[in-house]
């Protein structure tokens, strides 16, 4: 059986923040991907727009990601956007949030900003 490796914050902080740049971009609801015209697409070259789940698998997928950095930064993000969900809920969580009725791309990008500043990597050492 093969052992899980540790978790590099700075791995999934990279990959947070290039899932928020796309984000930036251009946001979507309802849909994982679309292209310039906001049509939906599943070709991950012609997408423009994201949603938060596509935002970050498109940017795992650029920056060769394991799953475990990607696993990591999902549920980073649903510490902030669900605090009550259980470790096994970022892929049910996160879409239900992105697709919120009101939700907007300015809520997406101040959730990363905030799943950003939970980094423990930024954070400074504590004293024992």
């Amino acid at each position: 059986m093969s052992e899980i490796p540790e978790i590099r914050e700075e791995q999934v902080d990279e990959l947070l923040l290039a899932a928020r740049e796309r984000l930036a971009f251009g946001w979507t609801q309802g849909t994982t991907l679309q292209d310039l015209e906001g049509a939906p697409t599943s070709d991950p070259s012609e997408a423009a727009r994201f949603c938060v789940l596509g935002a970050l698998a498109h940017a795992s997928h650029a920056l060769h990601s394991d799953v475990y950095t990607y696993h990591s930064a999902m549920q980073r993000l649903c510490e902030v956007i669900d605090p009550g969900a259980t470790r096994a809920a970022p892929l049910v969580a996160i879409p239900v949030w992105n697709d919120a009725e009101g939700r907007t791309q300015d809520d997406v990008l101040a959730a990363f900003d905030a799943a950003l500043s939970r980094s423990r990597a930024a954070a400074p050492a504590q004293l024992a």
